[in-house]
């Protein structure tokens, strides 16, 4: 069942990604975005999915409870007294007034009626960040951090989604790139910002949650399917300022000198990565942080990638330290080397696969570069 609830978030992440972006380009004048065509039976299903696929973890509380209590039992004690349960009654109620109203009108051309659909989609980001980890354990630092979080990501990077696949010209590509850049900066500083907030209240001891308790708890973690998730999730953010730098600025500058660029073959580069990274965070959200990581091994064991690249046997208890290594160097100017021509290759405006290709290949290297570093 927990590997259903991963695919199930996974796909939750991409169509509310989806609906996000859709939305906020929506509420912008038409003369400043590019030309979205999205169907509203789409749409609907998009929504419709966030109501569907946010229920799984709810399912799989539900059949933790059911064997000793019954379903009926376990069903109002799971709706009614658990955050999961009730952030979820929140997530349909919204989720069924933005299919109607997406149903029932055009919102494509109706700023106003668009607003109000914006205005459920931030409702339903709020929900999902009250049933989180964060919230769990901080229920009002940790709820804001992990809500800003993904505000910032899901209007960035949905909106990114939305205009590499569904924009059907680049016609105006300038006056879009003139707003969106400003705000893609400050979405990412502020999802940087919050994403630590979040990421210090989940892995480190709940009742210290300091700085210096999470970066213990973030090298210790490294152990755990969390913190490989984590670990993962973080580097690929690198190759991922890559492209949207290069889609703010290059492109930017390229298109106001009147070059000639394809903006939309290399934003659905930077879409894919985002995608990804959806996925490895909707792996992260149903593993166990690690708090208690002698416990936490005792009970669940090691993760399976963490095994089968650490050299010693792995213990409850064990402390985890850096050291860098011959091997961990070579790693890192590989992954240097490589990300470099991710750069070349995506200034000459080369094959888009490529540079995606080189981008993870230096992810990769760089993520040999903190294995090969790690002892105990």
């Amino acid at each position: 069942m927990t590997y259903v609830v991963i695919v199930t978030e996974a796909l939750l992440y991409v169509c509310l990604g989806i609906v996000s972006g859709v939305m906020f380009l929506y509420i912008m004048p038409k003369v400043k975005t590019p030309s979205i065509v999205i169907r509203q039976s789409s749409l609907v299903l998009c929504t419709a999915g966030i109501l569907i696929f946010s229920f799984a973890p709810v399912l799989n509380t539900l059949i933790t409870f059911t064997a000793d209590l019954g379903f009926w039992t376990a069903f109002k004690s799971v709706m009614l007294t658990f955050t999961v349960g009730q952030a979820w009654l929140f997530t349909a109620i919204i989720a069924l007034l933005l299919m109607g109203l997406i149903h029932f009108n055009d919102l494509a051309s109706d700023r106003f009626l668009a607003t109000i659909g914006f205005i459920l989609v931030i409702l339903l980001i709020a929900s999902y960040a009250k049933a989180g980890h964060a919230a769990s354990l901080a229920p009002i630092k940790g709820f804001w951090f992990h809500y800003l979080h993904l505000l910032a990501v899901m209007l960035w990077g949905g909106t990114a989604v939305v205009a590499a696949f569904r924009s059907q010209s680049t016609q105006r590509w300038l006056p879009f790139l003139h707003w969106y850049t400003p705000f893609a900066v400050g979405a990412f500083i502020l999802l940087l910002l919050a994403g630590l907030g979040t990421m210090f209240i989940d892995i480190a001891d709940p009742l210290d949650g300091s700085i210096k308790q999470g970066l213990i708890q973030y090298k210790q973690g490294l152990a755990s399917n969390y913190g490989q998730a984590l670990l993962i999730k973080n580097i690929l953010v690198i190759p991922l300022v890559i492209f949207a730098a290069f889609n703010s600025l290059f492109v930017k500058h390229q298109l106001r000198h009147g070059k000639s660029i394809d903006p939309l073959k290399w934003l659905r580069a930077e879409a894919v990565i985002i995608v990804v990274i959806f996925a490895v965070t909707a792996f992260m959200g149903q593993q166990k942080p690690p708090h208690e990581m002698a416990s936490l091994i005792e009970l669940n064991g090691p993760s399976p990638l963490f095994s089968a690249l650490f050299p010693n046997p792995i213990a409850p208890g064990m402390t985890l330290t850096f050291d860098w290594t011959t091997v961990s160097v070579l790693f890192l100017i590989l992954g240097l080397i490589l990300i470099s021509l991710t750069a070349i290759t995506l200034l000459k405006k080369a094959s888009k696969n490529m540079a995606l290709l080189l981008s993870f290949a230096a992810a990769i290297s760089w993520y040999f570069t903190v294995m090969t570093s790690i002892h105990s």
